[in-house]
């Protein structure tokens, strides 16, 4: 890895550590203890340009903060302004792992991209996406969901007419009620 000068890293700590805070908002979804958990970046290159506002890390990227774990073959932060305006994560297979709340089963989200939205909340998986908690598990080609809401919207492949009719839609698995009601919230 190529050295890079002192105030250059803090700077990019710094402006990576609040991109991932934002990417996993914490009055939707993190654990309190998560927020002051030291941030830890893995990647085999990085890349700043804060002339057009990006930053890219590259080579089986690993994001850690406190239950947060986001894995990825690349991660790009555009942003403008200052602002934080879209995180991408790609790869074979990108990954999004974040416990809602102490004691509760994590959301797990997967897709070739996912596509983070600080503004909107949101996140939106395209291409073999997945999305589970807790047992329920749903998949697509595009899955759209809203942290704030707890709401999502998904479709299959309509593009694709070669594909049967079956992988050209969504599918939601709901497990079996246990009879626990704590257990009751899907993705």
């Amino acid at each position: 890895m190529a050295a890079i000068n002192l105030k250059s890293s803090i700077t990019t700590a710094l402006y990576l550590g609040l991109a991932v805070v934002a990417v996993i908002p914490i009055q939707a979804i993190a654990l309190i203890t998560d927020s002051k958990a030291p941030i830890t970046i893995e990647a085999d290159y990085a890349q700043r340009n804060e002339l057009n506002g990006t930053m890219l890390y590259r080579g089986e990227v690993i994001i850690r903060q406190g239950d947060l774990l986001i894995e990825a073959d690349q991660v790009e932060l555009l942003s403008r302004a200052g602002e934080l305006e879209q995180i991408i994560s790609t790869g074979q297979l990108a990954r999004y792992t974040q416990s809602q709340s102490a004691g509760q089963p994590a959301i797990v989200a997967e897709a070739e991209q996912i596509d983070y939205l600080p503004g909107s909340n949101s996140i939106t998986l395209l291409r073999n996406a997945t999305l589970s908690r807790d047992g329920t598990l749903l998949k697509g080609e595009k899955i759209d969901y809203d942290f704030d809401s707890q709401s999502w919207q998904a479709s299959g492949d309509e593009s694709n007419s070669n594909q049967s009719q079956n992988s050209r839609r969504i599918q939601l698995v709901i497990p079996a009620n246990d009879g626990d009601s704590s257990s009751e919230e899907q993705p």
